[in-house]
Parts: C-alpha cells; structure tokens; sequence
C-alpha cells in the first residue's frame, strides 16, 4: 500500500506501506481526497508516522466484531473524518468538550497514522456521513470549516458592530463567511491580491491592509495570520474592551490588550457535522477555495507548497 510517511523531518512516499488493521469499534477507510495543511509538516519529532489530517472518504469495511446493523450503516458509505480522536470517558468528553478531552490523540501524528494512504483505520467516532449533495471537493474542506464556524461562535458581538477578519487565508476567508451573515460591518483584510480576489468573487467585503486605517474603532478583529505583526495590528485596529479573538498559536507584545482592557478569545476546532450541515445548506460556499489538486505520488512535494497555496488537496483515489 503507498503512504506518505513522515520520519523526523523527512517526508517520504513508501509504497510498501503495511495495510492497517483495524481494532474493536474502527473501521477502514479508503481516502478520496485529502486536505494538506501545515500541520502535516514533520517538526523533527521522533517516530514514523502517515502523515494527513483532513479526509473525505469511503468506509471499505468494519471490524470483524461490529454488529451487522453498524456494518451495514457505515459500509459503501461516504465519510468525512475528524482528525481529533476523543476518549469518551473523561470529565471533559463526558461534558460535551470532546475537541478537549484529556486523553485527546490526532490523527496524522507520532500518535496515530494519519490519511495520506490508500487505505486508513480510523475510529468509527470519528466518522460523519457526508450528505449525498454535498461534494467531495466540499467534504475535504470540513475541518477548516468547522474551525471557522466556530471563530465565528465565539465572536460575541452585537449584529452591525464593525468587525474585521485579519489575514487572507483560507481560515480566513472562511471565518468571513460564517461571520458576515450577521454582521453586515465586516470587512476582510489581506495583503495577497490573487486571494483577495477570491474574497472579491466570494461577496467578501475586503480591502488591502496597508490601505486600512488604524483608528481603534472594530469591536471584533478575528486573527488569522498567526504572527506577531498580525496580533499587533489587531491590538491597534480594537476598541478599548473590544474582542480579539485568535485562530491559531501566536506570540507578540500583550501590553496594548492590558491598557485598553482588550477581552482575548481562542478557537481551534469543532464537531465537524456542523460544517457539513452548513456546507448542505450552502451557508459556506467553497468554491475556488482548492487552489492545487495533485495525486498521491506527488503529495511530498505538493507539502512544501501549502504556504504560498490557499489549499492543497491530493487526490489518493
């Protein structure tokens, strides 16, 4: 079976990769299209792993103990997979917070092969039946959806506040959509003009950052560029006791969010159903957001684009 394997800080395709053997409550999943991020670049961690985190798939079959009923409801069908794979069994599982349980493991790490492969188990907890319009160029993009959507969740800010999305990723743009169907102020700002003109097609209001004005007036700035510029720029773009809220790890000068009494949030992830709900529906619409589409003898290469692309997806089947 051929894999993408990360060692260290090498990626690699083994085409001799074992086959996975599902354990009790798992099932196999055949990859369609898989989602890369810059999660799935090796840090020189110790161990090998399959790289892949974002997957839209088929399940080929179940645990040999799996009831026939269970059997037969997931079998044949199309699944989207989360890449978080909860205990179910601590206080904070047993408290509807599974994205934070104790024991939490993610797929596509020293800790749990991922889904760069022809074939992957995954556990059935995992799994979220994808609706039947709801395509697969869709379903791939349902963890950085749900990511959005929930950036989105916890803006908190009263409809018509002017409210900023920072960055023009594909975070980004996304965290844009969820946000803008109740707050009619909000404007995106990026400084990529291919992307922007993504944001331009999406019905995204949007200006360029250096053109932006840094009057202290938003009430909401959601960061997403990650940086220490870009959690600068927001500290100077909020109100006092204005809401920030950041999408991924950053580092930078908190003194401004202390003087001006700043209310700092962070989100990271979600269940995905409710990104499949919303993309069934069409409150997000993904379209032109895949930017490169390569096959799996090309994903190790297609890894080191992902910063310069909106997004890489590699086409396993």
């Amino acid at each position: 079976m051929r894999a993408v394997r990360a060692t260290g800080n090498t990626l690699l395709l083994d085409p001799e990769s074992p086959e996975p053997a599902p354990a009790t409550g798992e099932a196999v999943i055949r990859p369609l299209l898989v989602g890369l991020s810059a999660a799935d670049l090796p840090g020189g961690v110790a161990g090998s792993w399959i790289a892949g985190r974002e997957c839209a798939g088929v399940v080929e079959s179940l645990h040999p103990a799996m009831p026939a009923a269970e059997t037969a409801r997931w079998k044949g069908r199309r699944v989207a997979v989360s890449p978080d794979v909860a205990c179910g069994a601590c206080d904070e599982c047993r408290a509807g917070l599974a994205t934070h349980c104790r024991g939490r493991v993610t797929i596509g790490t020293p800790q749990r092969d991922g889904c760069l492969a022809e074939r992957t188990a995954v556990p059935l907890t995992c799994l979220h039946a994808v609706p039947d319009h709801v395509t697969d160029e869709q379903a791939v993009l349902a963890v950085p959806v749900a990511a959005a959507m929930h950036a989105a969740r916890v803006a908190l800010v009263h409809t018509g506040a002017f409210v900023t999305v920072l960055g023009d990723s594909l975070g980004a743009i996304l965290v844009a959509q969820a946000l803008r169907r109740t707050q009619p102020a909000l404007r995106l700002l990026g400084s990529d003009p291919t992307r922007l003109a993504i944001a331009e097609r999406l019905g995204i209001r949007h200006r360029p950052l250096h053109e932006a004005g840094r009057r202290r007036d938003q009430a909401l700035v959601v960061e997403c560029t990650g940086t220490p510029a870009g959690l600068a720029t927001a500290l100077h773009l909020l109100r006092p006791r204005g809401r920030l809220v950041l999408t991924s790890p950053t580092s930078g000068d908190l003194a401004p969010a202390v003087r001006d009494e700043i209310d700092i949030a962070c989100a990271r992830s979600a269940p995905i159903h409710e990104a499949l709900a919303a993309l069934a529906r069409g409150d997000i619409d993904t379209t032109g957001l895949i930017t490169r589409r390569v096959r799996l003898d090309a994903a190790v290469p297609a890894i080191a684009a992902v910063p310069l692309e909106m997004k890489v997806v590699v086409q396993v089947s």
